[in-house]
Parts: structure tokens; C-alpha cells; sequence
């Protein structure tokens, strides 16, 4: 189930990339957008580097596999406080 929620989230933070990338205006970004965006960006490099360690030849040590794994647990939850503090818009009355 991991696998499949990563190769969606890998998905949908390239298709967001490339909708931003393809604006020809860069608009401001508020604060918790780019925590946002950050997040998402810690969150898919530390996956992919574990993904890159269960390969056939080793790159890390123990050591290091540890503190990869701990921080893309701790990029998750922080992903998940963040999206519990962002504010969203009010939805207008009919």
C-alpha cells in the first residue's frame, strides 16, 4: 500500500510542479505554501533514497538508514501538522 500511495503522491507533486513551473508570472508564495512545498519535496527525496538503499548494491550504513528513515517519518507528521495549521478560505454563501 506504501508503494502504491508513493507512485500517486510522486504524480501529483510532478503534475503540481509542472503547473507551476508552466505560469509565466511567479505569484508570492505565503508562508505555509512554501512550508508546504518544502515538506512535500523532503518527504519524496527521503523516500527515494530509501528506495535507492533496498536496491541490490548498498549505499548507507546503518547509521544513516536510521536517520533516513526517521526523518521521513518526521517530514510526514510535520506535513500533516502543517495541513492542520494552514488556513483555508471561508466558503461563500450561495
Amino acid at each position: 500500500m506504501h508503494l502504491a500511495l508513493a507512485a500517486v503522491f510522486l504524480f501529483v507533486l510532478t503534475a503540481m510542479t509542472v503547473a507551476w513551473l508552466g505560469t509565466r508570472e511567479r505569484p508570492r508564495v505565503p508562508f505555509w505554501s512554501a512550508a508546504w512545498a518544502f515538506l512535500l519535496g523532503g518527504v519524496a527525496v527521503t523516500g527515494f533514497l530509501r528506495v535507492l538503499q533496498n536496491g541490490a548494491l548498498p549505499l548507507f550504513n546503518a547509521g544513516t538508514i536510521r536517520y533516513l528513515d526517521w526523518s521521513h517519518l518526521g517530514l510526514a507528521v510535520a506535513l500533516g501538522l502543517v495541513a492542520a495549521c494552514r488556513r483555508r478560505p471561508k466558503p461563500r454563501a450561495v
